[in-house]
């Protein structure tokens, strides 16, 4: 997303809208993935540590992250 618009709370209404589709269409799990560092420090705050840790896979120290999320747990 666009610097001017973070932190404005638009990613959480997008996230809330698609766990109220998931929801409604039966899906209790769903995958959420990030390489970018930025993102994954936010994913961490929200969702605590990662299922899968893919360490250095986008280089040194550039980790990529996998986080399992039941929508009914939220």
């Amino acid at each position: 997303m666009h610097p001017d618009y973070q932190r404005q709370g638009i990613g959480n209404q997008l996230l809330a809208e698609m766990y109220l589709t998931l929801k409604n269409a039966g899906i209790e799990e769903f995958c959420l993935d990030s390489g970018y560092s930025s993102a994954q420090k936010i994913w961490q705050k929200k969702f605590g540590e990662p299922d899968y840790l893919l360490k250095d896979y986008w280089g040194d120290g550039a980790h990529h992250m996998i986080w399992k999320i039941n929508v009914h747990k939220i």
